[in-house]
């Protein structure tokens, strides 16, 4: 058996797998506090991992729109304005997501 996997193909696979890990989390955290309450630490912690895994997803989906929008010129059936639309947002969907991360401790490298 041969597989025929693309490199786009292996990136959307890596999106659906953070995906799965991100509804993973989320169901871990409910659980805890339904059944674990008083257990502030633990669920603050793995609200922290959750975060982490959220912007994960998000930074790759606006990536990929990002390629999508720009990259493939001939291949995308959108077109007109809303094409361009969709590029502003997957540009500014991540900038947004490295601002919440204050680009990398880029600003705080710079002393900015």
């Amino acid at each position: 058996m041969k597989f025929n996997i693309s490199l786009l193909g292996f990136y959307l696979f890596i999106i659906i797998i953070v995906k799965i890990v991100y509804t993973y989390t989320f169901l871990n955290i409910s659980f805890h506090k339904i059944f674990y309450s008083s257990e502030k630490e633990i669920i603050n912690k793995l609200d922290l991992d959750n975060d982490e895994i959220e912007w994960t997803f998000f930074l790759l989906v606006f990536l990929l729109m990002v390629f999508v929008f720009y990259t493939n010129k001939k291949n995308v059936v959108i077109t007109g304005h809303l094409k361009h639309i969709f590029l502003a947002c997957g540009t500014i969907g991540i900038y947004s997501q490295l601002q919440k991360k204050n680009f990398f401790g880029l600003f705080t490298f710079l002393h900015v």
